[in-house]
């Protein structure tokens, strides 16, 4: 499914602390969300993560790639491709994810899984509640002014330090 697994260019570890749903909406069966990401890393990694994570590809809950995002530990999966957008794989300790937002010799990001599960599922549960308000014959949904969602995994702060 991937056509590279390989990246140069890995940048430093990103730190995210919060997700911001700019904009989400449905309209006519399509979803669509677009999330900023409150993080600290380094330039490069933080545009390859924000680009990651607001591809149309993942917008699609009839598409497998969200619901395989949300199972990269399992050893079926490990690597996901958004086609040609790029990937993510999971690091052979299970602590972190590789992410990269297009194929070939560009920059990648390592983000800690619980970070990334955590925006992955909340991108995941929002979609599932726009998809149940089409069902219920609300053809548009719109939120426009945004809203913040602050991460917090139990113990993340000692994981990481234990991962250094």
């Amino acid at each position: 499914m991937l056509h590279t697994l390989s990246c140069e260019n890995t940048t430093e570890d990103i730190q995210l602390s919060a997700v911001r749903v700019r904009d989400m909406s449905v309209c006519d069966g399509i979803a669509r969300m677009h999330m900023d990401l409150e993080a600290r890393g380094s330039p490069d990694a933080l545009d390859v993560m924000h680009h990651f994570f607001n591809y149309h590809w993942l917008n699609d809950l009839d598409l497998p790639y969200l619901a395989a995002l949300l199972d990269l530990r399992n050893p079926q999966v490990r690597a996901v491709s958004l086609r040609e957008d790029g990937w993510a794989q999971m690091e052979p300790d299970q602590r972190q994810v590789r992410i990269c937002s297009t194929y070939g010799d560009s920059p990648c990001a390592l983000i800690a899984w619980e970070e990334f599960s955590a925006a992955m599922q909340l991108k995941y549960r929002f979609l599932c509640l726009m998809r149940r308000y089409e069902g219920h014959g609300i053809p548009r949904y719109s939120v426009s002014e945004g809203f913040r969602v602050r991460l917090h995994a139990p113990g993340l702060e000692g994981a990481r330090a234990q991962g250094r």
